[in-house]
Formats: structure tokens, sequence, C-alpha cells
């Protein structure tokens, strides 16, 4: 999901195993920072971030540029 909120982007995504009840969610927040560069902070929580950890439960924090805006339009 996507939503743009005056100059902000907010996005989510998540996923659930209903066989074994391991979910995963991703929240994102993209600002401006200078004319078309954007900022990027990202939340991770749940189980299968990438296939190396797909049976463990972690939580991440990342911080970066956007190179892609997904409001276009």
């Amino acid at each position: 999901m996507v939503y743009k909120w005056q100059n902000y982007g907010l996005l989510f995504k998540g996923r659930e195993s209903f066989k074994n009840h391991k979910s995963y969610m991703e929240l994102g927040v993209t600002f401006p920072i200078f004319e078309r560069l954007k900022g990027y902070i990202q939340y991770t929580n749940g189980y299968g971030e990438s296939m190396i950890d797909y049976s463990h439960s972690q939580q991440t924090i990342g911080i970066g540029f956007s190179l892609t805006d997904y409001f276009q339009g």
C-alpha cells in the first residue's frame, strides 16, 4: 500500500503465512531533501526479509535515499 500525504510518502507491505503463522511487515516513509532527491526511512519486523533469514524473526531500521518516486501522476 502506498499513500501520499503532502510532500511525504507512506509505504506499507505485509504478508502472513497461514500454515505456520509467520508474518512480515515493512513500513517506509519518504521525505524531501532537495528538489528531486528524497530520503527514505524503513522499519521491518518479522520473518523472511530475505531467503537467508526466512526462519528467523528480526527487526531492522534503515535510512537511505529513494531513487524511485512511487507517486508520479
